[in-house]
């Protein structure tokens, strides 16, 4: 057969860095070859395991399916960083491997095509035609003469672009079996590209990705939803829903599952950074006017197939294969995750397809090389039950987008842009989009949701906001309607609102998270890059120091420099602790207590004694004492000399410290308190056991939480330690999830989350017990998993990087990263107080 190498553009071999968890793992080298036929470590399901084809037959396999004769079509990739010495094909290749006599192992390999670039996935039509998607392009092949060879490629849809790294871009295919055809877009290092259909629809755009529909003519091209890392696997169910798996960026695990909904938003922008954590993206609805995820999954989904009541995915970078039973929710779902297959560290599946009685066909790569190799195969698994044919769910169809009239349906609109429901609100954005309305500002009595609504809405619909709406917007005390308003802007890039951009900085109603979107604005304005506004420390200190600003902007520009900025002298410190302003002396108290300044130990000890400082002042200095040594005596005296907050805070810093018999005869002279009788080690009532939460509310409700004490709990380095990893008011780390909008959740949730941290851990907060080749157990949270160098995160906040090659294994824990016990360490009264506290974190971001 003739081979000709398909591609849409001379292509370069350029092998950018990338330390992203894909389809399979960044390595720069190749692993040795494999023994012949590893065995699986587990199998949970049931099923019959045998090998089905592996090298030579097969090597580097993705993307493959089943037709109806049986025979598995799978895509043989050759052209994936192929290593210097590869002797392997010049291009990728579909194989048809059939088994003939019948003995569930493929004897007969037929060359399909030759010819491919860059391939990513394969679909075949009930009528036999089958459909590639490379990472510029789809093509479709078909045997017009039946006699086992394909016509030439015919060209459906062309994505033009200037990047060309091989599996970023064009990737998941899924055939809706009435003429339609789904394909994802992924994030494509932030390079401007455009679309193109057979019919000359054009669709472009730079930063955001997508999944697309058009007819499997390549015709009627147009965007379904945005807001993806990569979206390499995409199914549709009996019922006609559309699922997609979306890999996770640098920094913001985990890996998602999707329920794909016309016109939504799912909250990732690349030209936002690729961490992830900009209050411009959002990855499971934190952001109103965008999508949460079912679930998370494990890291590097390739594929999804739905199966048995759920789906099931393919996680290549954690070597097995997960089921999720969906359980409705609202407009969408949630899931349980099962893990079905377990593999060994060279297990890593990336397609799925299902044959004949169910037998599940599964390709792996066979290695944990991101370059190719000369390894592969392909499994067979047979269930030995049989699985559930439908979805197994019933749920209510999303509905469609439909032309409103503003006046006439507004209180239809306002109910569901204020639905707890993310998926009514969303098609209430939707409806608005194309509803007739003047809409130049918008009423102060209307909820957050519904006022973010309105302005999404306007923005969908392609209308220009008017300088007053923006103004409006910028000057509201509604957080997420000035983050719409400055997004919008940014989005758009609309230079002439600059002006209005720079004096919403000096407005009263800015807050640390505003102040991070109004700059990254300005510098979307400017030249269209946004950098870590964090690690803009010349630009934050500029304002700390320009006492011309308002003291709100100083305090959140302080509050937003990183503890180690050389920036953050003590001679700025001490001036700032001298400040007229309230919020800006407790900003630079609470960084002091956090800065890695050796010296600010003396600046928080001379606050902690000023007799003219605020009592929630010297308090929280004294909290950023606890625990240091050399400061008992001063926290001694301040103890069994003071009283109220200032004797409470005192008592809290010195748990840790070393008492002598003199210290504790002083203190046994003072009134008794519970910080006190802590800090003595003397009994204090019975508490329930910490199953039993009506029993803690009950008490809980005795103490009457106060929500300002609990913050002295939450940010005390010693106590609560909760900003080790969590972060809530803009401050603390992102070990753990964000607390700043906790109170929205129940509050015998939170609750529950404290006495028992590990009995719900969120996804992408799981811990990972790795064991090295030379004996070496570690335990942390996975940042990037899957390629030559994976990255964790520990319980101490710190980073560790381990080579893959010297992981003996690895295994998902169930134990939380917050530890268990914190109630232990503190009072009846902290506990009610941290509960408050938490609960009354709503919107401070």
């Amino acid at each position: 057969m003739k081979s000709t190498l398909v591609t849409c553009r001379s292509l370069r071999s350029w092998r950018r860095p990338c330390f992203i968890s894909l389809i399979f793992a960044a390595c720069v080298h190749s692993t040795a070859v494999l023994a012949a036929s590893p065995q699986l470590n587990d199998v949970q399901h049931g099923f019959d395991v045998s090998l089905y084809a592996e090298a030579p037959q097969v090597v580097n396999p993705i993307g493959l399916q089943v037709d109806r004769a049986g025979n598995v079509y799978v895509i043989e990739s050759h052209t994936h960083f192929p290593p210097q010495d590869y002797k392997g094909p010049k291009a990728d290749r579909i194989l048809r491997l059939s088994d003939t006599d019948g003995d569930g192992k493929a004897d007969k390999v037929d060359l399909v095509y030759e010819g491919l670039h860059a391939a990513m996935d394969i679909a075949l039509s009930d009528d036999g035609e089958m459909f590639v998607v490379t990472r510029a392009a789809i093509f479709r092949l078909r045997d017009i003469n039946t006699d086992r060879k394909v016509e030439p490629p015919v060209l459906l849809v062309e994505l033009e672009t200037g990047n060309d790294y091989p599996h970023n871009a064009l990737s998941g295919l899924a055939l809706d079996g009435q003429g339609g055809m789904y394909f994802g877009l992924g994030e494509n290092f932030g390079a401007a590209y455009k679309l193109k259909g057979t019919d000359g629809a054009e669709l472009s755009g730079q930063g955001e990705s997508g999944i697309y529909f058009c007819r499997v003519d390549g015709t009627h091209l147009r965007r379904i939803a945005t807001g993806f890392w990569n979206p390499f696997g995409l199914c549709i169910d009996r019922a006609g829903r559309l699922f997609a798996t979306d890999n996770d960026p640098d920094s913001r695990p985990p890996c998602r599952l999707l329920h794909i909904a016309e016109g939504g938003d799912y909250g990732y922008e690349v030209r936002y950074g690729r961490d992830g954590l900009h209050p411009f993206q959002s990855w499971n609805g934190e952001r109103l006017g965008t999508l949460p995820m079912i679930t998370g999954t494990g890291e590097a989904p390739c594929k999804l197939l739905p199966y048995d009541g759920g789906l099931l995915v393919a996680s290549w970078a954690d070597n097995r294969l997960e089921h999720y039973v969906l359980k409705p929710k609202g407009l969408s779902f949630d899931a349980d995750r099962k893990v079905l297959v377990t593999g060994d560290m060279n297990f890593r599946p990336v397609g799925i397809a299902m044959g004949a009685n169910s037998a599940l066909f599964v390709s792996d790569w066979a290695s944990a090389s991101y370059e190719l190799t000369d390894s592969g195969r392909i499994w067979r698994l047979v269930p030995k039950r049989a699985p559930t044919l439908g979805d197994g769910q019933d749920c209510t169809p999303l509905p469609s987008i439909k032309a409103l009239d503003w006046p006439a349906d507004r209180h239809a609109i306002l109910r569901d842009l204020n639905s707890d429901d993310p998926f009514v609100r969303t098609s209430a954005i939707n409806a608005l989009a194309t509803a007739k309305m003047e809409q130049d500002s918008i009423d102060l009595n209307l909820t957050p949701r519904q006022q973010v609504g309105l302005l999404l809405g306007q923005k969908r619909g392609g209308r220009g906001p008017s300088e007053h709406f923006v103004v409006h917007c910028l000057q509201s005390n509604v957080t997420d309607l000035q983050l719409a308003m400055l997004k919008w802007i940014a989005d758009k890039r609309l230079t002439q609102f600059r002006e209005v951009v720079e004096k919403g900085l000096d407005s009263s109603t800015l807050t640390a998270t505003s102040l991070v979107c109004h700059l990254s604005t300005l510098e979307m304005l400017r030249d269209g890059n946004v950098k870590d506004v964090g690690a803009d420390s010349k630009t934050l200190v500029g304002f700390v120091m320009d006492a011309r600003r308002t003291p709100q902007l100083r305090a959140h520009a302080l509050r937003l420099m990183s503890g180690d900025s050389p920036d953050l002298t003590i001679e700025l410190l001490n001036s700032l602790t001298s400040s007229a302003d309230a919020q800006l002396r407790m900003e630079a108290i609470q960084k002091a207590s956090v800065a890695t300044n050796p010296e600010c130990r003396q600046l928080l000890a001379a606050v902690a004694a000023d007799n003219t400082q605020e009592q929630s002042a010297r308090a929280t200095a004294i909290d950023g004492l606890a625990g240091v040594v050399e400061c008992k005596d001063q926290l001694l005296n301040l103890a069994t000399h003071s009283q109220g907050p200032i004797c409470a805070a005192s008592l809290r810093s010195l748990v840790g410290v070393p008492l002598n018999n003199a210290d504790e005869t002083k203190l046994e002279g003072m009134d008794q308190t519970t910080e006190l009788a802590r800090l003595l080690k003397k009994p204090t009532g019975p508490r329930p056991p910490v199953e039993d939460l009506d029993g803690w509310l009950k008490l809980i409700d005795q103490k009457k939480g106060d929500a300002e004490s609990g913050r002295h709990v939450f940010f005390h380095p010693v106590l609560g330690a909760c900003s080790r990893c969590h972060a809530a008011e803009g401050r603390g780390n992102k070990i753990g999830p964000n607390l700043s909008r906790i109170g929205e959740t129940p509050r015998r949730q939170i609750l529950q989350s404290i006495l028992q941290p590990s009995r719900n851990i969120a996804p992408g907060f799981r811990q990972w017990v790795v064991e090295t080749s030379d004996g070496q157990v570690l335990t942390g949270i996975p940042l990037r998993k899957g390629s030559d160098v994976e990255d964790y995160i520990g319980s101490d906040g710190r980073q560790f990087s381990l080579r893959t090659a010297n992981i003996a294994s690895r295994q998902e824990s169930n134990i939380s990263i917050m530890p268990d016990g914190l109630t232990a360490q503190l009072t009846d009264e902290e506990i009610a107080n941290l509960l408050a506290y938490l609960l009354s974190q709503k919107d401070a971001r």
